[in-house]
């Protein structure tokens, strides 16, 4: 399944190639003062190797001309790809496996190298891998390169329409954990087991996604290489997940992205699609666009149009049902249970009858046109950093909680916020964060309250000064 000549024939054919590679590895390590930089423009450049070199290396397969000739050739079409595959791949990885060398001299990594070594070579295995079984389900140049990149990046889409339609329409989450959609793009999780070798740490579950890629798609490729017909190469992709496929998936996921973009629900269909008129034509144009660079002419089918607002008006029936079912509960997915909840309260008033500022004339004196109360408990201060809520403040912050989640759902938004509440769960403010905008002010009951828990820190600003609330409800002037 390897010819050996036909590998000594790709480096002769490619022998500029590859001086031109070996030559940019020697400056980047020559010229590097930094090995960690190297070791980043190193891994750019074997990135953008794993998308090209597939192209060029098996360019004859969409060609009429040079189709024929290659597979006349006295060698097997297995060993034609498993030595075009190996070509690549040791044309990409060997410069990055000797910047890595370097930086592990540099860095005193030692025999753990010899790990990122292996991860790395997987990772460039799987990638080309991946993108030479795309590029081979194309008939043509074009759709191929198209389907590579679109592929490539598919997962993120799905992670940006994911997280759009989670942040309009469930409450007190701005972003959803969708991480099992970096275990569908080979660039993505290549990405981080080369940043993993960058910060020294291990990328066991990326290094088994890749292997699951490499075996999945090396299957495919072996079978859309071996049993393909001559005839397919120049003309339109036609297979099921071909540029066709490509196109109506990345329409809907633009579609489902705008008809989430304002929380949008059937009470405001038509000043919603006043609003999005343009966008929804220079869409459809773009669609079209991408349908005559399918055909490779110029005509105008009746069932596209029919097909576009097919796709407009099921995204908004679909995001319509997510808003009037309140999120199917998901915004009470929330884990109240964490010690090392981090609480930020941010209350504004511009209300001159307002408890807030009848209390704060009471105790100071003065007056003010606005007042910002400012609740948090200060992760930052070693007093506070391991101090739990009590109860009574966690029965609180529940409540206010639930009256977000309402206000969400049931009251239009006009940007007039009173209260806004963030809660992080985690120790070091780092892992699961919530976010809540609360219309009705907080009155100074709650606020004197809270202030009474001893891991929270409450202050009061007006136009002037800045006062911290203490626990037996004085006001301590700050500045």
């Amino acid at each position: 399944m390897f010819s050996k000549e036909y590998f000594d024939y790709l480096i002769r054919s490619k022998k500029y190639l590859l001086l031109f590679i070996l030559l940019i590895m020697l400056l980047i390590i020559i010229g590097g003062r930094d090995m960690g930089v190297a070791l980043i423009i190193e891994g750019l450049i074997s990135l953008m190797l794993s998308f090209a070199l597939p192209v060029y290396i098996f360019h004859y397969v969409h060609d009429k001309k040079a189709v024929d000739t290659f597979f006349s050739i006295p060698v097997s079409r297995k060993a034609l790809l498993v030595t075009g595959i190996v070509f690549c791949i040791m044309t990409v990885y060997l410069p990055m496996a000797l910047v890595l060398c370097f930086y592990s001299v540099a860095e005193k990594i030692g025999v753990m190298m010899v790990v990122y070594l292996f991860e790395m070579l997987l990772a460039v295995a799987a990638l080309i891998v991946f993108n030479t079984a795309l590029y081979f389900i194309a008939n043509n140049i074009i759709d191929g390169v198209i389907m590579m990149g679109a592929y490539s990046f598919m997962p993120l889409a799905i992670y940006m329409v994911l997280n759009s339609m989670v942040s309009s329409y469930v409450a007190g989450f701005s972003t959803w954990e969708f991480d099992f959609l970096y275990y569908l793009s080979p660039a993505a999780m290549a990405v981080k087991v080369f940043v993993s070798i960058f910060y020294k740490v291990q990328a066991i579950a990326h290094v088994l996604g890749l292997l699951v890629i490499a075996v999945i798609f090396g299957y495919i490729l072996l079978k859309a290489y071996v049993n393909r017909s001559v005839e397919r190469a120049g003309t339109p992709s036609d297979r099921l997940l071909a540029y066709p496929f490509v196109i109506y998936f990345y329409v809907t996921i633009c579609l489902f992205i705008i008809s989430s973009w304002n929380g949008y629900d059937f009470e405001n269909l038509s000043a919603f699609l006043r609003e999005n008129f343009i966008t929804y034509v220079m869409l459809f144009a773009v669609f079209m666009g991408t349908y005559f660079i399918y055909k490779r002419k110029f005509f105008f089918p009746v069932k596209l149009p029919v097909v576009f607002i097919a796709a407009v008006v099921v995204s908004l029936v679909i995001t319509s049902i997510c808003k009037s079912c309140h999120g199917f509960g998901l915004a009470q997915m929330y884990e109240r249970d964490d010690p090392y909840q981090s609480i930020d309260i941010n209350a504004w008033y511009e209300n001159e009858n307002s408890d807030v500022q009848k209390y704060l004339y009471e105790m100071t004196g003065e007056r003010s046109y606005y007042y910002n109360v400012y609740i948090f408990n200060d992760r930052t201060d070693d007093d506070h950093r391991n101090m739990k809520l009590s109860a009574s403040t966690m029965a609180i912050i529940e409540e206010l909680r639930q009256q977000g989640i309402s206000d969400f759902y049931e009251k239009p938004k006009d940007g007039s916020y009173w209260l806004h509440l963030n809660i992080v769960n985690s120790e070091y403010g780092s892992s699961k964060s919530y976010s809540y905008q609360i219309k009705d002010q907080l009155d100074m009951k709650t606020i004197l309250e809270l202030a009474k828990d001893e891991a929270l820190m409450v202050s009061i600003e007006t136009s002037e000064h800045q006062y911290f609330l203490q626990k037996d409800g004085t006001l301590k002037q700050n500045y």
